[in-house]
């Protein structure tokens, strides 16, 4: 879907009889509906897009989360 979303943007365009392009960096953070801090998803996304800008125009990354963070939650959620 993310690279529909970019083919789509980088189309030229014109305005006031210019062509012009768009490019576009997108950040993917995936959730589930159990996960009720909408904040924590947008500062991931962010992070994942300012990834894209890094590492070049026109490009998307998908958030991942640290090995130790997902670990240490599977933890909270064995001993719950």
């Amino acid at each position: 879907m993310a690279e529909d979303i970019l083919s789509s943007i980088q189309r030229p365009f014109l305005f006031d009889d210019r062509e012009c392009f768009v490019t576009a960096s997108i950040g993917i953070r995936l959730g589930s509906p159990r996960e009720s801090d909408r904040s924590i998803l947008l500062r991931t996304a962010d992070q994942a897009m300012y990834q894209a800008k890094k590492l070049g125009k026109n490009r998307y990354c998908v958030y991942e989360e640290p090995a130790d963070h997902a670990l240490s939650r599977d933890k909270q959620g064995k001993m719950a």
